[in-house]
C-alpha cells in the first residue's frame, strides 16, 4: 500500500522533502524507520530518535499506517 512520507530538518540531507513509499498491510511507522534506515545507513541515527507523526498529529511509532497516510518524520532540534 502507498504511504507518503514528509522528512525534516538533517533528513533532507539524506532523503527527498516528499516522497512515496510502498509497505505492507500492516506497517506500522516503525517499519517504516526501520526501513529508512536499511536503505540509508548514514541516516539511521538520526532516524533512531525522529518522532513520528501520522496525518499532522504526533503518534506512536507502534501505530498501524493506513493506505496513503501521510508520515511525518521529525529529528529532534539542531543547535544554529
Amino acid at each position: 500500500m502507498p504511504i507518503r512520507i514528509i522528512t525534516f530538518g538533517a533528513l533532507q540531507d539524506f532523503f527527498e522533502k516528499e516522497f512515496e513509499l510502498e509497505v505492507p498491510a500492516g506497517a506500522t511507522g516503525q517499519d517504516v524507520l526501520t526501513r529508512l534506515s536499511f536503505q540509508n545507513p548514514s541516516a539511521g541515527s538520526i532516524l533512531s530518535v525522529c518522532k513520528i507523526a501520522i496525518a499532522g498529529n504526533l503518534a506512536d511509532p507502534k501505530q498501524t499506517l493506513a493506505s496513503e497516510s501521510e508520515l511525518f518524520l521529525l529529528p529532534p532540534p539542531s543547535g544554529g
